[in-house]
């Protein structure tokens, strides 16, 4: 088996094209968020986080890379928006691999098609064909990306799916305001403004005007 990992570089123009679909290959999907030096995966988010992907593929036959140009594909959910934050795109690494450029042996690359956004693997033929390509000759890939979420196809105040095959879903649930709870979210704002420290002989007083406002609406008391 082929081993290789993603490390970042700049983001990319091209197109899919007749590319291998690789969907049915991704064994593990993760939505993380970044605490501290680490990604964590998470439940919750808020719909104006930066967030966190992970992809691993597995058994890719080699015979079928070499037949698709060298090429394979991955579709991310419509709701993964990469058009600020897709930075995350450069070389596939193969620690086991020496190669005109030392251990790297492909490319991956974000690619935007009709709409939707794509992860591209563009592997060496050098490193392909390492060994006698056969029916069992395997590829295993991972990519990390950072996407945020586009806002007009996902559920606030509730639970989205996302899966990029049925084996490789995850569940989140998306909040509004980084203050909200799941199920209990924020039906009002108030805005407290102070007009200042006030004397009436030796009593200090302040006084304060509070706006309310409704997100929804309610019965007048």
């Amino acid at each position: 088996m082929l081993t290789l990992a993603g490390e970042p570089m700049t983001v990319s123009t091209t197109t899919v094209g007749s590319a291998l679909d690789g969907t049915n290959y991704v064994t593990d999907f993760k939505i993380q968020k970044q605490q501290g030096s680490q990604y964590v995966d998470v439940a919750t988010s808020v719909v104006t986080d930066q967030m966190h992907g992970y992809l691993e593929l597995k058994d890719i036959p080699a015979q079928d890379i070499a037949s698709h140009d060298y090429k394979v594909k991955v579709a991310l959910p419509e709701a993964f928006d990469l058009q600020s934050v897709a930075s995350e795109t450069g070389d596939l690494i193969d620690p086991n691999y020496t190669g005109p450029k030392g251990s790297v042996c492909g490319t991956y690359q974000f690619v935007k098609e009709n709409g939707k956004w794509y992860v591209l693997f563009t592997y060496d033929r050098d490193f392909i064909h390492q060994d006698q390509v056969s029916n069992t000759t395997k590829v295993r890939s991972t990519v990390n990306f950072d996407f945020r979420w586009d806002q007009t196809k996902v559920t606030t105040g509730g639970s989205n799916e996302f899966k990029v095959n049925e084996k490789a879903k995850v569940t989140i649930y998306i909040k509004r305001e980084e203050s909200t709870t799941p199920g209990e979210e924020k039906k009002f704002s108030l805005d407290k403004q102070s007009a200042g420290l006030k004397y009436d002989g030796k009593n200090a007083y302040v006084d304060y005007t509070v706006k309310l406002t409704l997100k929804e609406d309610r019965a007048a008391p």
